[in-house]
Protein backbone atom coordinates (compact mmCIF):
# COMPACT_ATOMS: atom_id res chain seq x y z
CA UNK A 1 0.00 0.00 0.00
CA UNK A 2 1.38 3.42 -0.93
CA UNK A 3 1.59 6.15 1.68
CA UNK A 4 -0.15 9.42 0.98
CA UNK A 5 2.11 12.45 0.84
CA UNK A 6 1.07 15.65 2.55
CA UNK A 7 2.00 18.81 0.75
CA UNK A 8 2.57 21.49 3.41
CA UNK A 9 1.20 24.25 1.17
CA UNK A 10 -2.04 22.36 0.52
CA UNK A 11 -2.36 21.42 4.18
CA UNK A 12 -2.03 25.09 5.18
CA UNK A 13 -4.68 26.22 2.69
CA UNK A 14 -7.03 23.56 4.04
CA UNK A 15 -6.64 25.05 7.52
CA UNK A 16 -7.10 28.69 6.48
CA UNK A 17 -10.71 29.81 6.16
CA UNK A 18 -11.81 30.41 2.60
CA UNK A 19 -13.68 33.48 1.41
CA UNK A 20 -17.34 32.70 0.99
CA UNK A 21 -19.38 34.06 -1.96
CA UNK A 22 -21.71 35.83 0.48
CA UNK A 23 -18.71 37.73 1.92
CA UNK A 24 -17.71 38.88 -1.55
CA UNK A 25 -21.27 39.92 -2.35
CA UNK A 26 -21.55 41.90 0.89
CA UNK A 27 -18.25 43.67 0.23
CA UNK A 28 -19.35 44.59 -3.29
CA UNK A 29 -22.70 45.91 -2.05
CA UNK A 30 -20.92 48.15 0.46
CA UNK A 31 -18.34 49.34 -2.03
CA UNK A 32 -20.97 50.18 -4.66
CA UNK A 33 -23.33 51.75 -2.09
CA UNK A 34 -25.99 49.53 -3.61
CA UNK A 35 -29.73 49.86 -3.15
CA UNK A 36 -31.28 47.11 -1.04
CA UNK A 37 -34.89 46.08 -0.51
CA UNK A 38 -36.74 45.84 2.79
CA UNK A 39 -35.99 42.12 3.17
CA UNK A 40 -32.27 42.84 2.99
CA UNK A 41 -32.67 45.77 5.40
CA UNK A 42 -34.53 43.47 7.76
CA UNK A 43 -31.71 40.93 7.59
CA UNK A 44 -29.01 43.55 8.12
CA UNK A 45 -30.73 45.17 11.10
CA UNK A 46 -32.48 42.08 12.54
CA UNK A 47 -35.68 44.16 12.70
CA UNK A 48 -38.94 42.88 11.28
CA UNK A 49 -40.37 44.70 8.27
CA UNK A 50 -43.24 45.92 10.47
CA UNK A 51 -40.80 47.37 12.99
CA UNK A 52 -38.83 49.04 10.20
CA UNK A 53 -42.03 50.67 8.93
CA UNK A 54 -42.98 51.81 12.46
CA UNK A 55 -39.57 53.37 12.95
CA UNK A 56 -39.74 55.11 9.57
CA UNK A 57 -43.14 56.57 10.53
CA UNK A 58 -41.75 57.83 13.85
CA UNK A 59 -38.63 59.29 12.20
CA UNK A 60 -36.26 56.83 13.89
CA UNK A 61 -35.13 55.01 10.76
CA UNK A 62 -33.86 56.18 7.34
CA UNK A 63 -36.55 56.77 4.75
CA UNK A 64 -36.44 54.58 1.64
CA UNK A 65 -35.85 55.92 -1.86
CA UNK A 66 -38.77 55.40 -4.25
CA UNK A 67 -37.45 53.54 -7.30
CA UNK A 68 -40.77 52.77 -8.96
CA UNK A 69 -44.50 53.09 -8.43
CA UNK A 70 -44.53 50.43 -5.73
CA UNK A 71 -40.84 49.78 -5.14
CA UNK A 72 -38.67 51.33 -2.47
CA UNK A 73 -35.05 50.75 -1.60
CA UNK A 74 -32.42 51.97 0.83
CA UNK A 75 -28.81 52.90 0.17
CA UNK A 76 -26.76 50.37 2.04
CA UNK A 77 -24.56 53.19 3.37
CA UNK A 78 -27.60 54.75 5.07
CA UNK A 79 -28.44 51.45 6.75
CA UNK A 80 -24.81 50.95 7.78
CA UNK A 81 -24.74 54.49 9.27
CA UNK A 82 -27.96 53.79 11.17
CA UNK A 83 -26.52 50.55 12.57
CA UNK A 84 -23.32 52.34 13.60
CA UNK A 85 -25.36 55.06 15.32
CA UNK A 86 -27.19 52.40 17.34
CA UNK A 87 -23.85 51.21 18.68
CA UNK A 88 -22.54 54.69 19.53
CA UNK A 89 -21.52 55.67 23.09
CA UNK A 90 -24.85 57.47 23.48
CA UNK A 91 -26.58 54.08 23.40
CA UNK A 92 -27.60 53.05 26.95
CA UNK A 93 -25.36 50.40 28.50
CA UNK A 94 -26.57 46.84 28.82
CA UNK A 95 -27.47 45.82 32.40
CA UNK A 96 -24.37 43.63 32.82
CA UNK A 97 -22.12 46.48 31.60
CA UNK A 98 -23.70 48.90 34.07
CA UNK A 99 -22.98 46.45 36.91
CA UNK A 100 -19.36 46.11 35.78
CA UNK A 101 -18.96 49.88 35.97
CA UNK A 102 -20.54 50.03 39.44
CA UNK A 103 -18.29 47.24 40.71
CA UNK A 104 -15.10 48.83 39.37
CA UNK A 105 -16.12 52.25 40.79
CA UNK A 106 -16.64 50.69 44.24
CA UNK A 107 -13.22 49.02 44.15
Amino acid sequence: MAKARIDKNNAQSAIEPSVQPADIEAALLLQMDALVNIRSVSTLTTLSTSEINRRIASGKFPRPIPIGEKRKAWRISHIQSWINAQMSPATPKQPDQANDTAVSAAA
